[in-house]
Protein backbone atom coordinates (compact mmCIF):
# COMPACT_ATOMS: atom_id res chain seq x y z
CA UNK A 1 0.00 0.00 0.00
CA UNK A 2 1.68 3.01 -1.05
CA UNK A 3 1.40 6.27 1.09
CA UNK A 4 -1.59 7.36 -0.56
CA UNK A 5 -3.41 4.27 0.18
CA UNK A 6 -2.42 4.34 3.98
CA UNK A 7 -3.64 7.81 4.15
CA UNK A 8 -6.98 7.07 2.89
CA UNK A 9 -6.79 3.70 4.96
CA UNK A 10 -6.56 5.88 8.09
CA UNK A 11 -8.63 8.83 7.32
CA UNK A 12 -11.64 6.08 6.68
CA UNK A 13 -10.94 4.53 9.75
CA UNK A 14 -10.94 8.18 11.60
CA UNK A 15 -14.14 9.39 10.05
CA UNK A 16 -15.67 6.02 10.73
CA UNK A 17 -15.45 6.49 14.64
CA UNK A 18 -17.67 9.51 14.24
CA UNK A 19 -21.06 8.82 14.63
CA UNK A 20 -22.49 12.25 13.91
CA UNK A 21 -20.36 12.03 10.18
CA UNK A 22 -21.36 8.40 9.55
CA UNK A 23 -24.18 9.28 7.21
CA UNK A 24 -22.02 11.70 5.29
CA UNK A 25 -19.26 9.18 5.20
CA UNK A 26 -21.49 6.62 3.88
CA UNK A 27 -22.35 8.66 1.13
CA UNK A 28 -18.64 10.05 0.40
CA UNK A 29 -18.02 5.52 0.03
CA UNK A 30 -20.41 5.77 -2.23
CA UNK A 31 -17.63 8.05 -4.68
CA UNK A 32 -14.62 6.23 -3.33
CA UNK A 33 -16.01 3.12 -5.06
CA UNK A 34 -15.03 4.62 -8.53
CA UNK A 35 -11.98 6.05 -7.19
CA UNK A 36 -8.88 5.51 -9.98
CA UNK A 37 -6.87 3.75 -7.56
CA UNK A 38 -8.07 0.13 -6.96
CA UNK A 39 -6.53 -0.19 -3.43
CA UNK A 40 -9.29 2.23 -2.51
CA UNK A 41 -11.76 0.79 -4.11
CA UNK A 42 -10.88 -2.12 -1.63
CA UNK A 43 -11.03 -0.42 1.12
CA UNK A 44 -14.25 0.87 0.76
CA UNK A 45 -15.98 -2.06 0.13
CA UNK A 46 -14.46 -3.53 3.49
CA UNK A 47 -15.60 -0.37 5.21
CA UNK A 48 -18.90 -0.99 3.44
CA UNK A 49 -19.34 -4.39 4.88
CA UNK A 50 -20.10 -3.01 8.22
CA UNK A 51 -21.00 1.05 7.94
CA UNK A 52 -24.39 2.42 6.53
CA UNK A 53 -27.86 0.86 6.39
CA UNK A 54 -28.92 -1.84 3.35
CA UNK A 55 -28.71 0.88 1.02
CA UNK A 56 -25.62 0.27 0.02
CA UNK A 57 -26.03 -3.49 -0.78
CA UNK A 58 -26.58 -2.22 -4.65
CA UNK A 59 -23.63 -0.35 -4.49
CA UNK A 60 -21.88 -3.51 -3.47
CA UNK A 61 -23.45 -5.11 -6.24
CA UNK A 62 -22.47 -2.94 -8.43
CA UNK A 63 -18.52 -2.96 -7.42
CA UNK A 64 -18.95 -6.79 -8.37
CA UNK A 65 -18.36 -5.43 -11.95
CA UNK A 66 -15.20 -3.64 -11.33
CA UNK A 67 -12.48 -4.50 -13.46
CA UNK A 68 -9.80 -4.90 -11.18
CA UNK A 69 -10.64 -9.04 -9.31
CA UNK A 70 -9.77 -7.66 -5.72
CA UNK A 71 -12.13 -5.28 -5.60
CA UNK A 72 -14.68 -7.77 -6.84
CA UNK A 73 -13.57 -10.17 -4.04
CA UNK A 74 -13.63 -7.00 -1.73
CA UNK A 75 -17.40 -6.58 -2.84
CA UNK A 76 -18.43 -9.99 -2.50
CA UNK A 77 -17.15 -10.45 0.95
CA UNK A 78 -18.95 -7.02 2.10
CA UNK A 79 -22.27 -8.24 0.97
CA UNK A 80 -21.76 -11.53 2.24
CA UNK A 81 -20.87 -10.38 5.37
CA UNK A 82 -23.62 -7.64 5.41
CA UNK A 83 -26.28 -9.80 4.72
CA UNK A 84 -24.92 -13.11 5.81
CA UNK A 85 -25.84 -14.26 2.54
CA UNK A 86 -23.39 -16.84 0.80
CA UNK A 87 -24.57 -15.73 -3.31
CA UNK A 88 -22.70 -15.67 -6.40
CA UNK A 89 -22.02 -11.98 -8.18
CA UNK A 90 -24.46 -13.59 -10.75
CA UNK A 91 -26.96 -14.07 -8.31
CA UNK A 92 -26.33 -11.19 -6.35
CA UNK A 93 -27.03 -9.39 -9.75
CA UNK A 94 -30.14 -11.31 -10.21
CA UNK A 95 -31.51 -10.17 -6.86
CA UNK A 96 -30.74 -6.61 -8.02
CA UNK A 97 -31.87 -6.84 -11.04
CA UNK A 98 -35.68 -8.38 -9.16
CA UNK A 99 -35.34 -5.70 -7.00
CA UNK A 100 -35.15 -2.89 -9.73
CA UNK A 101 -31.70 -1.82 -8.31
Amino acid sequence: MSHDESQVAKGLREVSKHRLAREEFVLTLHSVLIDRNEEVRVLACQTLATYGDDSVVPWLVDALEDPDPEVRIAAWAALKKRTGLELSPLQWAMRAFAAGN
